[in-house]
């Protein structure tokens, strides 16, 4: 017994025994249907082939890698799958289209190509044929010797890794020596039938045009439409259509094209960067995008699994919180109600419930975002308590240049979505005080925010239309366009003596200092504290615009009313009490009062008085200049009194005709007391009809004005009285006309009063605005125009600009109404605010218009009018180096990439970058054929460097949870922590697959930045100086748990994946080196 061996028996692999391979094909212990099949496959002169529709890649797989034979010939019937059927309904959808959209939305894989073209030159030649048949589901193979029927479908998997079950039986001249006839017999028996089957079934198959959808799956094309391919899936937006549940919402919403492509394009944006700042021009339909764009969001998130990621929340100003609400209700979409942006200025418990919102919200918007500017304004502050992945920003309000508000809006965008480089950069921005003459600091932070921006030009939005206008349709059923703006002039009725007065009023004004923007002389940032010659030429210019600045000041209000001038300089309630006039208005102006208290306050401060004059540093001089400044202005007050309100009774006849003539009418002026002077002139003319006066303190007049002017009015005549409170987001379309009161001295001001009613959705083919063609002495003179402009946007008191003496020293030119108009027309169309902060898109646009265009514009439109038929192009070019171009499609999980990947295995993702390498690699080259081995090294190289080849934020998450757990590894005891962390690691690692399948690093970010985002605002919030803290902070030496085990059990239980590349290309140019 001792030699006898002890008998083990294996109870978790036990061992089987598998009838023959040849009888009984099986995928099972090595043993491969595959090879029963080709076998037989190439024992035969003719083949029939019975599978699902799903075995078209390994078809092409196996007869794509033949060589052609005219001697031989295959066919093919494609049956139906029911579990990619799903729920549809056979009678609804024929198998013709059920193929053809399944393997366009699957699309097939890019290294295939070269066997794609050959499949196509078989079915030229007749060595395959394909057919089709309704509701077949049998699994047959039939040669001239052999007949396998089972269950595996001729895909990849079914005839090489699923269990499936196969019997397979040979014609009589083929049978094994040594079996008996009876066998022989019973094979010959089976065979016979099986393979009268097999032809039955042929016979009543339908023909199928497999060329074409092989075609049209993909196709070595010529470079430029392969790079129209490319422009056209990210500049059109067609993806976006492929959200199942969610496009009928897009249909519903009835979008106009361009918003679908905003659409698209806002989300690519929002997918690769998690920011978007939209800034498409007043009256194009932002409010409706971007709430789209949240229900987008929203539904990817809840696809996805991310279902607790789908709060959302607006903040807008308060006069534009009904809008959101009214989108919303259109598009049933229920959510957070929009919340005024109002309340986070103003301490108290809305103020605290709104701060908790901004803390649970995923999805953050914040409509006319250039409120959220300034750092030390109470809604900045409550502002950084968010934890959005998601940031939408909207507005049509440019962004100053000052570099502060760049940094600013950085901020708000996100700044680790920068690349590395960038980011050192900008932190060192951060530590030294940015010196603002040195423009390529400004131009870098331009080129950071412009990977950030959808902004779209009425002109471009117009030529859009203009190419399909049968796409544009308003609610009237008209066609959708801005309307035409017909400028005119209209004559104010001042007198001769009131001239004569405004003229005397003018030379008052030109003998005052201007103290009361003289009290501090702060040194600016571009300054060096030694450099007291430049101090000294920075203070003379500062009192020389103090005095500009007076000037002007005086001359606008004047041009407003003699009501806006005598309030700037006695104040609201005294200039009420004077005028008779009736309405609720805070205090405000009161200049004298000012002036007097100046005597009982100290000098003005300044860091180097002794560079000042003897007047702002000497007690007694100083007094004397403020009796001057108080004499003056109260002469000024005297000769105001003696005008006559002939100006204020012209504007009020003027809005009176044109109420007659247009029905609805909007007069706008920065005063409210001039309204409320101009309100009472009109009743005491007897205009029968009520008076809707605008001012900003009340809601309830604000709201029925917009029911009155807005789209779905009834109302035929109304007159509303505005000031520049309603000048920005309220829509008043159903207006006619509208008549500049005063003249707005900065040209933004303008255009946004005017995008009340030029809107898109307008129900007028025109719309009329009128100017004020004042006499000289009110006219608005060319210097102070400059000034207040220059005020507004470079915030010259104390700010960076150092202004020519001419400018305040020299002649004053009037700028008459006509001229205005002529800078307005192609301001508003140009929306040249702007300029200097392009569209994120812009580089790609440029690849196909403009004079540097490198492919011409009538292949992009031809290929745009194909609707991209053709899924995946590719093309392979003789150029300089090698490298290879690659767009992949939009999907309801994920929006086109573009890619560029050199060589030397660099992988490139920002479309600028990439333009920028496609004009310097497409310089004069020539097509050449298809090169397999060429693609596959680069798909390789794209492999091994996945990682990299994500949006930078995503990219930079990685690598700080991947350091983090490092350090949390070393820290653990337990032995299942230890595990499950190791098993994560691997998922870091370049080129790692499960189950085949690549893992999709993106979302795989996003699972981490789900728990970073929270640590890095607490850093955030805990920093106590001015600091940029980005996600490289989160970086520590400490050894502790970082990641709770539930959470990290979580994200490795729902590790993302995703199809490789290779098979998601729409399409792709390889550029192969000239040897």
């Amino acid at each position: 017994m001792k030699n006898k061996k002890q008998l083990f028996i294996d109870f978790d692999n036990p061992s089987y025994t598998w009838p023959s391979q040849e009888d009984f094909p099986i995928n099972e212990d090595g043993r491969k249907i595959k090879d029963i099949i080709l076998e037989d496959l190439k024992a035969s002169k003719e083949y029939l082939i019975i599978t699902g529709f799903t075995s078209l890649a390994n078809i092409v797989e196996v007869f794509g890698s033949e060589p052609l034979d005219i001697t031989r010939k295959t066919r093919i019937l494609l049956g139906f799958e029911p579990e990619v059927r799903k729920r549809k309904s056979w009678s609804k959808t024929p198998l013709s289209e059920e193929i053809k959209e399944y393997w366009i939305d699957r699309g097939i894989d890019v290294l295939k190509g070269g066997k794609v073209i050959q499949t196509i030159e078989h079915i030229n030649n007749g060595t395959i044929e394909f057919r089709i048949k309704e509701r077949q589901h049998s699994k047959l193979y039939v040669g001239d010797r052999h007949a396998v029927l089972g269950s595996a479908n001729f895909s990849i998997q079914g005839i090489t890794t699923q269990k499936e079950a196969s019997i397979r039986v040979g014609s009589q001249p083929y049978q094994d020596v040594g079996v008996s006839d009876f066998n022989k017999d019973l094979n010959q028996y089976q065979y016979d039938n099986i393979r009268k089957k097999a032809l039955n079934f042929w016979d009543q198959g339908q023909t199928y045009d497999m060329k074409s959808l092989l075609e049209g799956l993909l196709q070595k094309v010529p470079w430029d439409q392969a790079l129209a391919r490319a422009l056209a899936e990210i500049l059109e937006g067609n993806w976006i259509s492929n959200y199942p549940e969610f496009k009928n919402k897009i249909d519903n919403a009835k979008l106009w094209p361009f918003q679908i492509s905003g659409l698209a394009k806002s989300m690519i944006l929002l997918d690769h960067q998690g920011s978007v700042l939209i800034a498409d021009p007043t009256g194009s339909g932002k409010t409706r995008m971007v709430t789209i764009c949240m229900l987008s969001l929203i539904h990817k998130l809840w696809e996805s699994g991310r279902r607790d990621q789908c709060n959302s929340l607006v903040l807008c100003p308060k006069n534009i919180v009904e809008n959101w609400e009214k989108e919303s209700l259109n598009l049933s979409f229920l959510n957070t109600p929009p919340i005024s942006m109002g309340i986070l200025q103003r301490e108290g418990r809305n103020r605290n419930k709104t701060i908790k919102a901004l803390q649970l919200t995923n999805i953050l918007v914040l409509d006319e975002a250039h409120n959220f500017l300034s750092r030390k304004s109470n809604r900045s502050n409550a502002f950084k308590e968010h934890n959005a992945s998601y940031v939408i920003l909207s507005t049509a309000t440019p962004i100053n240049k000052k570099a502060d508000d760049l940094l600013r809006i950085i901020e708000l965008l996100g700044p680790d979505n920068l690349q590395d480089e960038e980011l050192l950069k900008l932190k060192e921005l951060y530590k030294t005080p940015i010196r603002e003459k040195k423009a390529e600091d400004l131009k870098r932070l331009n080129r950071f925010i412009q990977k950030f921006i959808l902004r779209r030009t009425k002109k471009r939005l117009n030529q859009l239309i203009d190419k399909e206008p049968e796409a544009y349709v308003n609610k009237f059923g008209n066609r959708a366009k801005f309307p035409k703006v017909n400028n005119r002039t209209y004559k104010t009725a001042e007198t001769k003596q009131d001239i004569e007065i405004a003229q005397q009023i003018g030379v008052k004004a030109k003998q005052l200092r201007g103290l009361i923007y003289l009290r501090k002389f702060r040194i600016p940032v571009y300054i060096e504290k030694e450099d007291t010659e430049r101090i000294m030429v920075y203070y003379k210019q500062r009192i020389k615009t103090a005095t500009a600045f007076t000037g002007y000041h005086i001359q606008n209000s004047l041009r407003s009313s003699t009501a806006a001038l005598m309030e700037h300089v006695v104040g609201t309630q005294t200039t009420k009490k004077f005028y008779d006039l009736k309405g609720h208005k805070s205090d405000t102006g009161n200049i004298i009062s000012k002036l007097e208290s100046f005597r009982e306050k100290p000098l003005p401060r300044s860091d180097y008085p002794q560079l000042l004059p003897d007047w702002l540093t000497d007690s007694i001089e100083y007094e004397k200049v403020i009796n001057h400044e108080i004499k003056t202005y109260k002469e000024i007050l005297e000769l105001l009194k003696s005008m006559s309100d002939s100006r204020e009774r012209g504007k009020a006849k003027q809005l009176m005709l044109l109420v007659d003539k247009h029905g609805l009418v909007l007069g706008f002026d920065s005063t409210v007391l001039t309204l409320f002077y101009l309100r009472k002139l009109l009743r005491e003319f007897g205009y029968p009809e009520k008076i809707h006066l605008v001012s900003g303190s009340s809601d309830a007049a604000r709201l029925e004005v917009q029911e009155v002017f807005g789209i779905d009015s009834k109302v035929e005549r109304g007159l509303a009285l505005c000031s520049d409170v309603m000048a920005e987001g309220v829509n008043l379309q159903r207006a006619k006309a509208l008549l500049q009161l005063d003249f707005p001295s900065v040209m933004r001001l303008a255009e946004q009063r005017v995008g009340r009613l030029h809107r898109m959705d307008s129900p007028h083919d025109d719309i009329e605005v009128f100017w004020s063609k004042d006499s000289e002495s009110f006219a608005l003179k060319a210097d102070r125009r400059l000034v207040r402009t220059t005020i507004l946007t470079e915030k010259l008191i104390g700010g960076n600009l150092d202004l020519p003496d001419e400018l305040l020293e020299g002649e004053e030119d009037l700028i008459s109404a006509a001229e205005f108009i002529r800078e307005f027309n192609p301001f508003e169309r140009e929306d040249s605010d702007w300029q200097g902060l392009n569209d994120a898109f812009d580089p790609l646009y440029r690849l196909k218009e403009g004079n540097n265009a490198i492919i011409k514009e009538e292949v992009y439109e031809e290929l745009k009018r194909t609707k991209a038929s053709i899924q995946c192009r590719v093309s392979f070019v003789k150029s300089k180096e090698d490298w290879a171009f690659i767009c992949t499609k939009g999907t309801e999980k994920k929006s086109p990439l573009w890619l560029f990947i050199e060589a030397s295995g660099v992988v490139h993702n920002e479309f600028s970058v990439i333009c920028q390498l496609l004009r310097e690699n497409l310089d004069n080259v020539t097509d050449i054929d298809w090169s397999p081995k060429t693609l596959d090294n680069f798909i390789s190289i794209f492999r091994r460097n996945e990682r990299n080849a994500i949006p930078n934020k995503k990219r930079r998450a990685l690598e700080v949870a991947e350091f983090l757990l490092t350090k949390q590894i070393r820290y653990e005891k337990d032995d299942t922590i230890i595990r499950l962390i190791k098993e994560l690691q691997k998922a870091f690692r370049a080129g790692y697959r499960i189950d085949e399948m690549a893992i999709d690093y993106s979302r795989f970010a996003e699972l981490w930045l789900e728990l970073l985002m929270p640590m890095l605002k607490e850093k955030q919030l805990k920093a106590t100086r001015r600091a940029l803290i980005t996600l490289e902070n989160l970086k520590t030496p400490w050894l502790k748990r970082y990641f709770e085990p539930e959470r990290l059990k979580s994200i490795y239980d729902h590790i993302p994946l995703t199809e490789k590349l290779e098979k998601r290309i729409a399409a792709c140019i390889v550029g192969i080196k000239n040897k």
